[in-house]
């Protein structure tokens, strides 16, 4: 039997929570510079990316937690399954954005 306290679940899941806090701080500084400059800063790279990594550490954390739960395989790949839609229906949202924002900018240089 796995230890409850000493396995990458475990220990990832606190790591998340300490470091989403971190995303509305960095969020309000982007929000506040971006209102001032009426541009992008490091500050809205940070908090895109920081969100964007929180994202997929999430998800991975809860394939983790059910390895940990010692669920079923049929639990196990619907899980994989949702998680894996979930994913590419998001990284396709971004490519979108970026395509798009690429796009505007080209268009008005």
């Amino acid at each position: 039997m796995t230890q409850l306290h000493n396995n990458a679940h475990t220990i990832l899941g606190p790591v998340i929570v300490v470091l989403l806090f971190f995303q509305p701080i960095i969020g309000l500084i982007h929000h506040r510079k971006f209102y001032r400059l009426q541009k992008r800063t490091a500050w809205s790279y940070a908090h895109i990316w920081h969100g964007r990594v929180l994202i997929v550490l999430g998800i991975i954390n809860g394939g983790l937690g059910l390895q940990l739960a010692g669920n079923s395989k049929t639990d196990t790949i619907v899980y994989a399954t949702a998680a894996g839609l979930v994913g590419t229906v998001y990284c396709a949202a971004v490519l979108v954005s970026f395509v798009r924002s690429y796009k505007l900018d080209s268009l008005s240089a």
